[in-house]
């Protein structure tokens, strides 16, 4: 496949690309390397005359208005938070990642290199997702993590499988006349290994929505596309039944669920009963300061003073209520959490071409449905992806006659 061929001469551009590349790879694993590859690539549009006019060209599209909007309101909402200047910049800078979604708008504008991103990213997640299988059939654990997981953690591994696994279902839909015979083959094999990895192996509740609301975006865009209705119905039955067929998701749907009903009761921290109260003491805080809120990098102090007084177990977590939407209107008010909407509706409104618009609208809503249980999009991995592949789906392509380059020869 061209998909997976180096370009014949490094660029500044094609350099910046395949930085980007690594970035989302360095992102399954190290740390460290993706501050690297970041800081790299931010100096780079810096410098770079060439990447700097790519930029400017960007700020027309909605989706980067949006973006800079709510990062210039972070250093606004700075100037009256009840944190410290050094907390609230220290906050400012850990959302630098949301400026990953512009760079990649500006670098994306070419339907080859996101087939090239895409192939490569199903690569590596379905090396990961087999090398999991044999781990665990083994009973082996890697590095620092359980037996099973590869990826970072068992959250962020069940979600990048399962956009995987989606993202090679939309290429096998929407493109299926381009491959080969084996091409089909090995995408099919790839969307049966990570599937079922989420729902047999990978233990984590993210994983699990991420890929029902993936399946009901893959039916859609199924039915959209096809004018079909038997399939996406398959779908949409399936993937609820594969998963209740598996005893790790009914054990941990199940504890969720109890944990939800008797959070009250038990004087512990469990992961679900904990969110309840999170949430029940940050509508609190945000009843005192609808509008504005409490600044940037005000949450962890605000909460802290409403459960000073609270059991030593209610005090566990004080810097991030689980869900996104609460945090950014604890900090922000109301008006941060409109414009972070903004951000969100903006995206829907980029016109790329259709199969990449279905495979950013897909995601963007599976972290969004997770994000109401998880701060998703600021934290350190899964909020660098998602900046960064709503960034590379939704920018707008060059309208050249190299658009219509097969891709898959």
């Amino acid at each position: 496949m061209t998909a997976f061929k180096l370009p014949t001469e490094f660029n500044t551009v094609s350099v910046a690309r395949w930085l980007t590349v690594f970035l989302m790879t360095a992102l399954l694993f190290s740390p460290p390397l993706v501050n690297l590859f970041e800081l790299t690539l931010f100096l780079m549009f810096i410098c770079s005359d060439t990447l700097r006019k790519r930029l400017v060209l960007t700020l027309s599209q909605p989706i980067v208005i949006a973006t800079l909007t709510f990062y210039l309101m972070l250093f606004l909402s700075s100037t009256y938070s009840i944190a410290t200047w050094s907390e609230s910049l220290s906050t400012c800078w850990g959302w630098r990642k949301i400026l990953l979604l512009p760079i990649a708008v500006a670098l994306f504008d070419d339907e080859f290199w996101k087939y090239r991103i895409s192939f490569i990213f199903i690569q590596v997640t379905s090396a990961c997702a087999m090398l999991s299988f044999i781990t665990n059939s083994f009973g082996i654990g890697l590095y620092k993590y359980p037996i099973g997981i590869i990826i970072r953690n068992h959250a962020t591994q069940g979600i990048m499988f399962s956009v995987a696994a989606f993202t090679a279902a939309i290429l096998l839909i929407l493109e299926v006349k381009q491959f080969t015979t084996v091409q089909k083959w090995l995408l099919s094999t790839s969307i049966a290994i990570l599937t079922t990895n989420v729902i047999y192996i990978t233990p984590g509740r993210s994983g699990y929505l991420a890929l029902i609301v993936l399946g009901f975006t893959l039916a859609a865009t199924y039915m959209y596309s096809k004018k079909q209705f038997v399939v996406p119905a398959l779908i949409i039955f399936m993937i609820p039944a594969l998963l209740l067929s598996s005893p790790t998701v009914r054990q941990r749907i199940a504890q969720g669920s109890n944990e939800t009903v008797a959070y009250e009761s038990k004087a512990e921290a469990s992961s679900m009963g904990i969110r309840m109260l999170l949430w029940s003491n940050t509508f609190k805080l945000i009843k005192d300061r609808p509008l504005l809120g409490y600044g940037t990098g005000g949450f962890q102090k605000a909460y802290k003073n409403i459960v000073l007084n609270k059991p030593e177990w209610e005090q566990v977590i004080t810097h991030d209520p689980h869900n996104q939407f609460l945090k950014i209107t604890a900090e922000h008010g109301i008006i941060g959490l409109l414009i972070f909407l903004w951000i969100i509706l903006s995206a829907f409104r980029q016109k790329p071409t259709f199969i990449f618009y279905s495979l950013g609208a897909g995601v963007l809503l599976a972290w969004c449905a997770n994000s109401l249980f998880s701060s998703h999009f600021s934290t350190f991995s899964e909020g660098r992806f998602i900046f960064l592949w709503c960034g590379i789906m939704f920018a707008q392509e060059k309208l050249t006659t190299e658009k219509s380059k097969a891709h898959f020869t």
